[in-house]
């Protein structure tokens, strides 16, 4: 399946790169680092698993801002999963607390109410 025209990668390139580099790194383990994903991840159907392909593309949305959120967890899931990966296949040290702690502070931003002007009240 090739991807529509609207390329996120194209569009948001910062949200993108880490998440495709650490599917590369987590593709070269798999491989030997034989294989290339191409230029912007041209050929990363080729190498990874059809269910995380299926949530790889769905990060390519459009501009509603509950899809680009969606959107965001996506890219957060699929990174914490390949950077787990390659953490375990060379023994570093994976961060699962400070892992924890962004996906917290992600979930508290995304239900912030409507006009909020801070992210924390002085209570919190």
């Amino acid at each position: 399946m090739r991807l529509s025209f609207l390329h996120w990668d194209r569009i948001y390139p910062k949200q993108s790169e880490p998440v495709l580099m650490m599917l590369s790194w987590e593709i070269g383990i798999r491989t030997g680092f034989d294989k290339s994903i191409g230029s912007r991840g041209k050929y990363l159907n080729q190498f990874l698993e059809p269910e995380k392909w299926d949530t790889y593309i769905k990060t390519y949305v459009g501009s509603d801002f509950e899809e680009l959120w969606d959107s965001l967890f996506l890219f957060y899931k699929i990174f914490m999963e390949s950077a787990e990966f390659v953490a375990d296949k060379y023994n570093f040290n994976f961060p699962k607390e400070k892992s924890s702690k962004i996906l917290a502070f992600l979930n508290h931003v995304r239900n912030l109410p409507e006009g909020a002007d801070r992210i924390y009240s002085e209570r919190e």
